[in-house]
C-alpha cells in the first residue's frame, strides 16, 4: 500500500478486478464534505489492490464486501453528508439545448423526470419522446449511456435503494401500452452498454394493472403508483409486483412522495369537471396529504393549494420532493412555468419563475451538492440550480 498527499483532483483510487480497467476515484470523509473548499488540504491518495483469491462459493460475498467497502470510502463512516437546497435559483449547469428537440445523445425530446442513484453514481433522465432513459455521471455530469424503454413514452422514475440489500433498482412507468417496470439498475446499465437487445426483457417484474401510470414511490417494500385514469394509488409488492391494495383519491393523481419518516404520504392531483347546467369548467389542482394511522392505514388528513396563476395557487403540480434537511416541500408547478416552495407547515415560502422555464416536470435534489435538478420539459433541457 502506497500513501501520499494529493490535490482534490486525485482523490482515492479503487481498482479491483471486479470494476474493470477504469480507475474509480472515491473521496473519503473525515469530518468534512468533499465539496467543501477545505477538502484540498485534507485529501490523500490511496492505492488499493484486490488480492483476494476468487472462488465460486465466495463470489457473492466478495462482491458484497467490495461494494460495502467502496461505499465506506465514498461516504465515510457516518454515510454521505447531505446539503440542502439554499433556494438562490442560481443556474450552475444544464444538459441539452433550449428549443433543440432531437434524438442525438445528450439531447432530449420532452424530458419528463429525473432521479439519482448515489450507489451507482448516476443521474437518470426519462427522455419521453425519444423512448429512452439517458444516464449521466453524478459527479461529472458526463454522458454514460442510454437505456431503451421496453415500451414507448417513459415518464415517472423511482430509484429503490438497496432493494436486495446490495443493489439499487430502477422503477418507471410508460403510458404507451401502460405498464410499470422494475429493473436491477446495475444489470440494466451493463446491458445498455453491451447488449441493448436484451434490455427489454431483463426486468425483475412488469405490471400492466394501470390505465395511466404516473408517479412512483416506495415505502416498506411496497410500491405506490398513481393511476390518474382510475383516480387511485395502486400499492404493489416490491418483490413480485403483485397488487396488494388500492387508495382512492378525489381526482386524478400524478406526483407521489413520502415524508422523511414515511408517516405522511403526499399526492399531487388535478382534474377538470364540466358543471351542469351551466357547462362551467371547474378545475382542481391540489396536494392531498394522507397520514398513517395506528393500524398502518393511510387516512386523508388535509389538502393545500388551489388552481390559478397567483402566488400560492397551482396549475398541474406534476412533481414534488421534500428537502430532508429543511423539510421544505418543493413543487414543480408545471403549467404556471415555475417552482414553488412550501414551508413544513404547508404554507407558501417562495416561488421562482425566470421566464425561461417552459412546463417544468420532474425535479430531484442532489444531496451531495444541494443542487435542484429540473426537467425543463418543453424546452428539451435539464437545468441545475443552487
Amino acid at each position: 500500500m502506497e500513501q501520499r498527499s494529493s490535490e482534490w483532483d486525485d482523490l482515492f483510487e479503487l481498482d479491483p478486478p471486479h470494476y474493470g480497467r477504469d480507475d474509480h476515484y472515491l473521496p473519503i470523509e473525515n469530518e468534512y464534505h468533499p465539496f467543501n473548499s477545505s477538502a484540498e488540504e485534507k485529501c490523500t491518495k490511496l492505492f488499493l489492490h484486490d488480492d483476494f483469491i476468487t472462488q465460486k462459493d465466495s463470489d457473492h460475498h466478495h462482491q458484497r464486501v467490495m461494494k460495502k467497502f467502496r461505499e465506506k470510502m465514498l461516504w465515510g463512516k457516518k454515510g454521505r453528508r447531505i446539503k440542502p437546497f439554499v433556494m438562490n435559483f442560481e443556474l450552475v449547469h444544464s444538459l441539452g439545448e433550449a428549443g433543440v428537440d432531437t434524438c442525438s445523445p445528450q439531447h432530449f425530446s420532452l424530458p419528463f423526470d429525473v432521479k439519482i442513484s448515489y450507489k451507482c453514481q448516476v443521474i437518470l433522465i426519462s427522455d419521453l419522446k425519444n423512448h429512452r432513459i439517458q444516464v449521466f455521471h453524478l459527479l461529472s455530469n458526463e454522458y454514460i449511456t442510454s437505456i431503451p424503454s421496453p415500451s414507448k413514452c417513459p415518464r415517472y422514475l423511482y430509484v429503490e435503494a438497496d432493494y436486495d440489500g446490495l443493489n439499487d433498482a430502477l422503477l418507471f412507468g410508460c403510458t404507451n401500452r401502460p405498464s410499470v417496470f422494475k429493473y436491477d439498475l446495475n444489470d440494466i446499465l451493463e446491458l445498455s452498454m453491451n447488449s441493448i437487445s436484451k434490455v427489454a426483457n431483463s426486468y425483475i417484474w412488469k405490471s400492466t394493472l394501470f390505465k395511466q401510470p404516473q408517479g412512483i414511490a416506495v415505502c416498506q417494500n411496497r410500491v405506490y403508483v398513481a393511476d390518474s385514469y382510475n383516480q387511485c394509488l395502486k400499492v404493489l409488492d416490491s418483490c413480485s409486483g403483485k397488487l396488494l391494495s388500492t387508495i382512492q383519491v378525489e381526482s386524478s393523481p400524478y406526483g407521489v412522495c413520502f415524508s422523511p419518516d414515511y408517516q405522511v404520504l403526499y399526492v399531487g392531483a388535478h382534474q377538470s369537471l364540466i358543471q351542469a347546467p351551466t357547462f362551467k369548467i371547474e378545475s382542481t389542482h391540489t396536494i392531498f396529504v394522507f397520514q398513517k394511522s395506528e393500524k398502518s392505514q393511510w387516512e386523508f388528513k388535509e389538502k393545500f393549494g388551489h388552481v390559478g396563476p397567483l402566488d400560492g395557487a397551482l396549475h398541474f403540480p406534476d412533481s414534488f420532493i421534500i428537502d430532508y434537511l429543511t423539510k421544505h416541500f418543493i413543487v414543480s408547478d408545471s403549467h404556471n412555468h415555475r417552482i414553488v416552495i412550501y414551508s413544513p407547515q404547508n404554507e407558501l415560502f417562495k416561488s421562482f419563475s425566470n421566464g425561461q422555464l417552459n412546463n417544468p416536470k420532474g425535479i430531484c435534489l442532489n444531496e451531495l451538492t444541494g443542487e435542484l435538478i429540473v426537467c425543463d420539459h418543453e424546452n428539451h433541457r435539464i437545468m441545475f440550480f443552487k
